[in-house]
C-alpha cells in the first residue's frame, strides 16, 4: 500500500526550518520559544483552523463532511488523488486561497519567513484533504490552497500588521482579513510587532452604473444583460518600489478589489495583484526612478448571475497565480504632475478559465491551464487637474489536457479599465470608469466560449 511519504517529509522539513523574524521587527515575547516550539504552535494552530472549519461545514450539514477512520485511509493513498473535474468556481479559486492563507499566516505569525511558511499552507491543506472531507483529495484544491494561500497570506499578514487598531472598524476589517493574526493576537500573544507607515497609497470608492454583458456558447448567445449595477472597489500600494532594492518578497505590492452587481440578479468580482520577490533599482535620477524585478501574481475575476453555484452558462470566470518580470518607473514632469508605468510579463503557472459545458449546467468540466501573461497599468497624476488611470491585461491559456481530459483547449483572456477622477478636497473625488472584460475559450471537444461584460460607472473616492 503505497502512503503519501512527501507528507511525512514536509511535516519533517518544517520542524527543522530555523525560523527567521521578518521585515526587521523584534519578536514579541510569546514567540521566543526556539523554532521546533514555534514550529509545533503554527502546526497546531493550521490544525486548529481546519477542526474549526470543519465543525462549521458539519453543522450546516454537508455531505463531504462525513469522514470515519475509513475515508482517512483511503484518502492516505496516492491512487486516491485526483484532479476534479467540476466544482464551483469561487470557491475553488478565491475560498481555497483564502483559507490556504490562513495556514499561512499561522507560520508568518509565529516567526517564519516566507518560504518557510509554504510548508504550513502544504499542511494545512493536505490535511484538510486527506482528514476532514469524505470525498477522494483533490489535487487542484491542494495545488490552488498553496499557491494562492501563499499570495494572499503575506498581502493580508501585512496589512493586517499595518492598520490593527483597538477601533471597531479597523479591528473587524482586519479580523476578516486575517483570523489567524487575531486569533495569535487574543489567545498566543497579547500585541504583534506592527511596521505601520508603509502603505503611502489607500482607495475606497463607492460606484454606480449601466452594465452590458453577452455570453455566447458554441456560436448560440445563452444569456445578455442590459441593467444597473452598484458597486466598490478599494486600491491599496504596500511599500516603496523605488530605491528598496531587496530580496525579502512582498516589501512591495500591489492590490486591489472590485465588487460590482445587481444582487440577487448577477455580480462581477474581481482581485488584481503584484508583489516582488526579488528588486532591483534601474533608475535612481531625481525626476525618474525605476525598479525592476521577479514578481508573483495573484489574479481572480468571477463574473456570475449564480451566486451559490457559479455554474450554467451566464459566467465569466478566469484565474492565475504568476511569475512575471515586472518594470515599474515613476516620472516627475513637473512639481504637480507625475507619471507611473506598471508593467508584468510571464508565465501562468497555474490557471484556471471558464468551465465548458456540453449541453447545460451539468454538462460542465473544470479548465486547468497554463500560458503567458501581460499587465500594464499607467497613470497620470495632476495635483489640481485629477488623475488618469489606464490598464491593460491579456492573457493567453492552454488546458493541461492530461488533467481534465474532456476540457482541452485554449482560453484568451482580455480586461481594459479607463478611469478619470477630479480632487474637490484633498482626501474627497469624483470620477468616472469604464471596465471591459472579454475571455473567449476554444475546445477540441466542447462548444467555444466567447463571453464578455462592460461596466461604465460613475464613482466617489475616499484616498488616504
Amino acid at each position: 500500500m503505497k502512503r503519501l511519504s512527501f507528507f511525512l517529509l514536509v511535516i519533517i522539513w518544517g520542524n527543522l526550518a530555523a525560523p527567521v523574524f521578518p521585515d526587521g521587527g523584534e519578536a514579541p515575547a510569546a514567540r521566543q520559544g526556539g523554532p521546533f516550539v514555534r514550529a509545533a504552535l503554527a502546526s497546531w494552530e493550521t490544525l486548529l483552523s481546519n477542526l474549526t472549519l470543519f465543525l462549521g461545514i458539519t453543522a450546516a450539514g454537508t455531505s463531504f463532511s462525513s469522514v470515519s477512520p475509513q475515508t482517512a485511509r483511503e484518502n492516505l493513498l496516492l491512487s486516491s488523488w485526483r484532479w476534479e473535474a467540476i466544482d464551483r468556481f469561487h470557491i475553488n479559486q478565491a475560498g481555497h486561497p483564502y483559507q490556504g492563507s490562513i495556514y499561512f499566516v499561522s507560520g508568518r505569525t509565529n516567526g517564519f519567513t516566507f518560504y518557510q511558511s509554504l510548508f504550513f499552507t502544504v499542511l494545512g491543506s493536505s490535511t484538510w484533504e486527506i482528514f476532514f472531507e469524505s470525498a477522494r483529495p483533490a489535487l487542484n484544491d491542494f495545488v490552488t490552497t498553496t499557491i494562492g494561500g501563499a499570495s494572499l497570506g503575506e498581502m493580508v499578514h501585512r496589512i493586517y500588521r499595518e492598520f490593527n487598531q483597538p477601533r471597531v472598524l479597523a479591528v473587524t476589517a482586519t479580523t476578516l482579513l486575517s483570523p489567524m493574526d487575531r486569533f495569535q493576537d487574543l489567545v498566543v500573544n497579547r500585541y504583534q510587532s506592527y511596521s505601520g507607515g508603509r502603505v503611502p497609497y489607500l482607495s475606497f470608492s463607492s460606484d454606480f452604473g449601466y452594465t452590458r454583458a453577452g455570453f455566447y456558447n458554441g456560436g448560440s448567445r445563452k444569456d445578455r444583460w442590459d441593467m444597473p449595477n452598484y458597486g466598490m472597489a478599494t486600491s491599496l500600494v504596500y511599500g516603496n518600489p523605488f530605491g528598496n532594492p531587496g530580496t525579502v518578497p512582498f516589501e512591495h505590492f500591489e492590490a486591489s478589489f472590485a465588487f460590482h452587481g445587481l444582487l440577487p440578479e448577477w455580480y462581477s468580482a474581481n482581485i488584481i495583484s503584484d508583489a516582488y520577490l526579488v528588486s532591483f533599482d534601474a533608475l535612481t535620477g531625481d525626476r525618474a526612478k525605476a525598479s525592476t524585478g521577479l514578481s508573483l501574481h495573484f489574479d481572480f475575476f468571477n463574473t456570475s448571475n449564480d451566486f451559490q453555484d457559479n455554474l450554467g452558462y451566464s459566467n465569466l470566470n478566469i484565474s492565475a497565480n504568476s511569475l512575471d518580470w515586472t518594470f515599474k518607473l515613476r516620472y516627475i514632469v513637473s512639481p504637480s504632475l507625475v507619471l507611473d508605468v506598471k508593467t508584468h510579463l510571464g508565465w501562468i503557472a497555474w490557471g484556471n478559465g471558464n468551465y465548458p459545458s456540453y449541453d447545460g449546467p451539468d454538462d460542465i468540466y473544470a479548465d486547468y491551464a497554463t500560458g503567458g501573461n501581460l499587465k500594464t497599468f499607467l497613470t497620470l497624476s495632476h495635483a489640481s487637474l485629477g488623475r488618469l488611470d489606464a490598464g491593460f491585461i491579456f492573457y493567453q491559456m492552454w488546458t493541461i489536457p492530461s488533467l481534465v481530459k474532456e476540457a482541452a483547449g485554449s482560453t484568451r483572456f482580455y480586461y481594459t479599465q479607463l478611469s478619470y477622477s477630479y480632487p474637490l478636497t484633498p482626501i474627497l473625488s469624483v470620477g468616472i470608469k469604464d471596465t471591459f472584460m472579454l475571455l473567449s475559450s476554444r475546445y477540441d471537444a466542447a462548444p467555444s466560449i466567447r463571453n464578455s461584460i462592460n461596466t461604465a460607472n460613475l464613482f466617489i473616492q475616499w484616498t488616504y
